[in-house]
C-alpha cells in the first residue's frame, strides 16, 4: 500500500490556548488603556530609550530585589508607556481594568495576589513570533480518538492493583495498540503530522478563562490567558506511512479508519457539550460543512471527556472522595471577569480539519 500524503487546513471554531510554558510578566509588557492592547517589548530596547536620570531610577528599583519592587517596576514602566514599542496583542476591557487596579494596590495587597497577575502565553514561532499549531497537539488528539475506537472493539480489563493511575493508563494504551513488548511497534510512529502555520494573519487575544458547573451556578476562578481566536486558518500536512524498514508494526493505521474515529469520537463529545452549553444559555459550536474533514479538540481546557478513553475514565472531582466518569464543570473563554450570563462565552479548543488533497 502506498503512503498517503495530504495537505490540510485547520479552522478554529472556538478560542484555542496551547501552552508554551512562558508568561507575560511585569518586566516585558505594558497595557495601553486607550487601544486595549498589551504591548510586549524588549527590555534592552526600552532601557536604551530612557534618559540618564530615568535609568538611574530604574536601576535603583531593580537593586531592591523585593516583592514591592516588582510593583514599583510595573508603575515605572507604565509611566513611560509613550516610549514602549513592540508586539501588540488585543486585550479585553476587563483585563485592562484588572491591571489598572494593580497600579493602585497597596504593597500588602500586591504581595497576596502576586501569583495571579501573570498571563499564560499561547505557543508562537520563536523566529516569526506568529502563533502556530504544533503537530504534536494534533497527533495527540488523533491518538485519543483512535484509542477510543479500539476500546469499543475490545474488552480489556484492568487490575486496579497494577499501580498508580499513570501506570494503568500506559498499560491500557499498550494493550489497545498491542505494543506491550516495545515502543518501536507503536503504529503512531508511522503517522507524521507537520506543524500547522497561519494561512493569513492570525489574531491573538487576552481574555478570561472562567469555570462553571455544568448544572449552572456562579462563574469561578477567572484568570487571564492568551488565546488564538476563532475563525483563524492554519495549513499543514499529514502523512500516513505503511512501510518503514526494520519497523515491526502489528496493526498499521489506515487513514480512513483514523478519520472515522475522529468523526465518531469528537462528534459525540461535541453533541454532549452542546447540550450543556444550551442549558447554560451559551451558543453551540457549529462544525464547518466544507469538503472532506473532521472535528478535533486541542489545547488547554479541552475537557476530560475529550482527552480520556470512554469506559475507563477516572476523573478526580474536587470535594469528592471517589473519582467520577464525567466532569462536573466546564471551562469557558470570556471577555468579562464576572460574566452575568452565557452571552458571548465560548468553550475552548474546537477545530475543524479540512482535507485538501
Amino acid at each position: 500500500m502506498k503512503d498517503e500524503n495530504l495537505k490540510a487546513r485547520l479552522h478554529t471554531l472556538s478560542p484555542i490556548h496551547i501552552g508554551s510554558g512562558e508568561e507575560y510578566d511585569f518586566t516585558n509588557f505594558v497595557i495601553d488603556d486607550n487601544s486595549c492592547r498589551l504591548i510586549e517589548f524588549d527590555p534592552a530596547e526600552f532601557v536604551g530609550r530612557l534618559q540618564d536620570k530615568e535609568k538611574a531610577e530604574l536601576n535603583s528599583i531593580c537593586e531592591e530585589g523585593s516583592v514591592e519592587s516588582i510593583l514599583k517596576l510595573y508603575r515605572f514602566i507604565y509611566s513611560k508607556r509613550n516610549i514602549v514599542y513592540g508586539k501588540e496583542v488585543g486585550i479585553s476591557k476587563d483585563v485592562v481594568e484588572r491591571y489598572k487596579r494593580i497600579l493602585n494596590m497597596s504593597y500588602d495587597e500586591f504581595r497576596k495576589e502576586l501569583n495571579r497577575f501573570y498571563i499564560r502565553k499561547t505557543v508562537v514561532n520563536p523566529n516569526t513570533l506568529e502563533p502556530y499549531i504544533p503537530g504534536s497537539s494534533i497527533k495527540g488528539s488523533m491518538r485519543t480518538a483512535y484509542l477510543n475506537r479500539l476500546a469499543k472493539e475490545r474488552n480489556i480489563s484492568l487490575d486496579k492493583e497494577q499501580g498508580d493511575k499513570k501506570k494503568m493508563c500506559r498499560i491500557l494504551e499498550n494493550s489497545l495498540l498491542d505494543i506491550n513488548d516495545g515502543f518501536h511497534k507503536d503504529p503512531f510512529r508511522l503517522l507524521k503530522i507537520s506543524d500547522f502555520t497561519p494561512v493569513r494573519d492570525v489574531r491573538r487575544r487576552i481574555i478570561y478563562e472562567v469555570n462553571i458547573r455544568k448544572e449552572g451556578g456562579r462563574y469561578r476562578m477567572p484568570l487571564p490567558v492568551e488565546v488564538i481566536i476563532q475563525d483563524a486558518v492554519f495549513e499543514g500536512s499529514i502523512r500516513v506511512m505503511y512501510r518503514w524498514p526494520d519497523c515491526e508494526i502489528r496493526q498499521p493505521i489506515r487513514f480512513d479508519s483514523l478519520v472515522e474515529s475522529m468523526r465518531s469520537f469528537y462528534g459525540k463529545v461535541l453533541d454532549e457539550e452542546n447540550r450543556v452549553l444550551k442549558r447554560l444559555g451559551i451558543s453551540p459550536v457549529i462544525p464547518l460543512n466544507r469538503g472532506k474533514g473532521f472535528l478535533m479538540r486541542i489545547g488547554r481546557h479541552s475537557g476530560a471527556e475529550a482527552v480520556t478513553i470512554e469506559g475507563y475514565r477516572s476523573i478526580k472531582i474536587k470535594g469528592r472522595g471517589s473519582p467520577s466518569k464525567r466532569a462536573t464543570t466546564i471551562w469557558l473563554a470570556s471577555e468579562s471577569r464576572n460574566p452575568r450570563n452565557g452571552r458571548g462565552l465560548k468553550p475552548f479548543g474546537w477545530v475543524w480539519i479540512e482535507l485538501i488533497s
